[in-house]
């Protein structure tokens, strides 16, 4: 079975879906998460999606930093800049690798980072196993 790593994913989908509750969205109709159903980066998105997408990002490491970072040390992150980073921000690494991650389209960077949760949630989760 696949572990379940926290990185930025399953943090930012949990602050997304609180978005959505604080926004009162989905009280007159329904909402589907459009991340579980195609690319949440698309630009086609309802605004209520690019907003509750914008501020879970936001929460897991502040934008504006995140492209700074990106600007200076990029096209190549090394392991060493990105735990600098995360410490200046005073973030846990995994944060900003996920994010890091999920920009560059680059799912084989900085998987050390990420912490293994699933026997923290399969306990308290409905789950396929």
């Amino acid at each position: 079975m696949e572990e379940i790593a926290l990185g930025s994913a399953p943090l930012k989908k949990l602050r997304k879906a609180i978005e959505h509750v604080l926004n009162g969205d989905g009280k007159d109709l329904a909402i589907l998460d459009s991340e579980v159903v195609e690319d949440s980066r698309r630009e086609d998105l309802s605004p209520r999606e690019q907003a509750a997408n914008n501020a879970a990002a936001e929460f897991c490491v502040p934008q504006k930093e995140l492209d700074s970072f990106m600007l200076r040390k990029g096209p190549l992150f090394s392991r060493k800049q990105v735990l600098a980073f995360a410490k200046t921000l005073r973030l846990h690494p995994g944060l900003v690798a996920g994010q890091l991650r999920r920009r560059l389209d680059r799912w084989d960077l900085f998987g050390e980072m990420l912490v293994p949760i699933r026997s923290t949630i399969t306990p308290v989760a409905m789950t396929d196993g």
